[in-house]
């Protein structure tokens, strides 16, 4: 994912998490109705962080990958 992408999905599970608080305090649903739909909500957002997570193991791993391979290219010139 992007990080616009990530953005866009943090909108949208805050949008997702307002609605049931909201039909709690009108009294539309029930505390445990509720709960029932934001611990789903949070599995969604810990699916994710998961995701997230092994982007940046990645992208770590790349990182390491290019720092090594501009030492190795300022030590052949002498840099």
């Amino acid at each position: 994912m992007s990080g616009e992408e990530y953005v866009q999905a943090a909108a949208m599970m805050k949008r997702r998490i307002a609605a049931p608080v909201a039909e709690v305090a009108s009294g539309r649903l029930t505390e445990e109705a509720a709960h029932d739909k934001l611990a789903a909500i949070n599995r969604e957002g810990e699916g994710l962080h998961a995701v997230a997570a092994a982007e940046l193991v990645v992208l770590e791993a790349v990182l390491r990958e290019q720092r090594a391979r501009i030492e190795e290219l300022e030590q052949r010139l002498g840099g």
